[in-house]
C-alpha cells in the first residue's frame, strides 16, 4: 500500500490537486505522486477479464464526430513522437475543417502524456499522402524489379512479427480457457458442499462465463489467421 505523502494539497483526490478549494481549475500530479488503496473492496469482475476487455476496447473503431463522417485516414494515422492515435476534430468556422490531433495529448496521466497535440489540417495529411504515393509509383516504374522485392521483404517482415504476437496471444488464450475449465468446476463443488454461497457462486460463474465466451471468440479469430498464414493464404 502506497504511503500518504507528509503533505497533501488542501483539496486532493490524489490524482489532481488543487491549491485551494478556491481554485476552478485541476492540477494533474505525476503517476509517481498518486496514492493507492489497492484490494480495498472485493473486485466485480477478475483482473484478467478486465484487461482483455480494456485491450478490445482499444482496438474498437470510433467514427470522428456525431455525424458519422468518416475521413478516408481515420484509423491509420499515428504520432510520431508517442505512437498514439491521431482522431479527427472537425472545426465549424464558417466551412467544414477536419483537423487531426494526437489522442494522448488531452490524457489526464503526465506520464503518459503527449508532448504537443501534433494537430495538422486534413486536407493537408492527403496531400502529402497523395504526394508520397506518386514518388512510389514514379520508383516502382523506374525499376518494378527493385520494387517488388523491397515490398516483398517489408511485407514478410511485417507478417513474421504479426504471427509471432498472435501465437503467442493463442497459446495464453488456450491456457486460460484450461484455467476458467478447473475454475469453475471447482465453484461448481464448493456451492455443492455449501462452502461457497448462492449468491457468490452467481457472481462469479457469470464472471467466468463472459471471460470464456469472449476467449472462444479471440481464439477462433487467432486460429483462422494462424491457419491462413502457415497455409500460405
Amino acid at each position: 500500500m502506497s504511503q500518504i505523502p507528509p503533505a497533501l494539497p488542501e483539496v486532493s483526490d490524489f490524482k489532481s490537486k488543487k491549491d485551494s478549494f478556491k481554485d476552478k481549475k485541476n492540477t494533474y500530479v505525476l503517476e509517481s505522486e498518486w496514492v493507492i488503496f489497492p484490494n480495498t473492496h472485493e473486485p466485480i469482475i477478475k483482473q484478467e477479464l478486465f484487461d482483455n476487455v480494456q485491450r478490445i476496447r482499444g482496438n474498437v473503431k470510433r467514427y470522428p464526430d456525431g455525424l458519422g463522417d468518416v475521413h478516408p485516414l481515420t484509423w491509420l494515422v499515428r504520432c510520431a513522437d508517442c505512437g498514439g492515435k491521431l482522431y479527427v476534430h472537425r472545426i465549424y468556422n464558417g466551412k467544414d475543417n477536419p483537423q487531426y490531433v494526437c489522442g494522448n495529448y488531452t490524457k489526464t496521466n503526465p506520464d503518459k502524456k503527449c508532448s504537443g497535440a501534433h494537430r495538422i489540417s486534413a486536407d493537408m495529411l492527403m496531400k502529402l499522402v497523395a504526394e508520397t504515393l506518386r514518388d512510389v509509383t514514379r520508383y516502382a516504374k523506374s525499376d518494378r524489379d527493385a520494387f517488388v522485392r523491397r515490398v516483398q521483404e517489408t511485407l514478410s517482415a511485417k507478417q513474421t512479427g504479426e504471427i509471432k504476437a498472435q501465437k503467442k496471444r493463442l497459446a495464453d488464450c488456450k491456457r486460460r480457457l484450461s484455467e476458467l475449465d478447473i475454475l469453475y468446476r471447482k465453484i461448481y463443488e464448493d456451492n455443492a458442499l455449501g462452502k461457497l454461497p448462492d449468491k457468490q457462486f452467481s457472481a462469479l460463474s457469470e464472471s467466468y462465463a463472459a471471460e470464456q465466451d469472449a476467449l472462444e471468440y479471440e481464439v477462433t479469430d487467432l486460429q483462422i489467421a494462424v491457419e491462413q498464414y502457415e497455409g500460405g493464404g
